[in-house]
């Protein structure tokens, strides 16, 4: 985090993914790091091209619990 913005993110876990997760963290650099700006951001991809069986809600839980 510097001055609210996400900086850097990094994802990892054991789960399967038909695209690199580095794609998705890429999309998240650089936004406003509260739950508001990251569903926008996320509400037009696909979560689990990136982690199978995870959607927009668990990675926002993830983020913000």
């Amino acid at each position: 985090m510097e001055k609210g913005l996400i900086n850097s993110i990094k994802l990892y876990g054991d789960f399967f993914s038909e695209s690199d997760v580095i794609e998705l963290e890429n999309v998240l650099t650089g936004i406003r790091y509260n739950e508001k700006n990251v569903r926008d951001v996320l509400k037009n991809i696909s979560i689990e091209k990136y982690m199978s069986n995870i959607n927009e809600d668990n990675l926002i839980q993830v983020m913000f619990n």
